[in-house]
């Protein structure tokens, strides 16, 4: 969609009801914390599909390379193998 009040396409968040400063701090410590697990199920599984969710260059300092532009269409879901993602419960244990 477009941005109500700047037209902008694509834009996720409304400034008129959230505080995009604060929003861009919460989405980009999920992003940290996103490219923590990776890189921890990664050295378990040396399973190399993992790496390929975050090769995007998309506000990288946000985003960690998991998303192609703005919005949920953009976003790229966390890869590997269904035996690797049996593995997780070893990261947390």
């Amino acid at each position: 969609g477009q941005h109500p009040e700047t037209g902008e396409k694509g834009v996720a968040i409304d400034i008129r009801t959230g505080n995009l400063e604060q929003c861009l701090k919460l989405v980009q410590r999920w992003h940290e914390y996103r490219s923590d697990f990776e890189s921890k199920l990664h050295a378990i599984t040396q399973d190399d599909g993992i790496l390929t969710g975050n090769g995007e260059e998309y506000k990288r300092d946000i985003f960690r390379g998991h998303c192609k532009g703005e919005g949920s269409k953009n976003y790229i879901q966390i890869q590997g193998s269904e035996q690797s993602f049996e593995k997780v419960p070893e990261i947390y244990s």
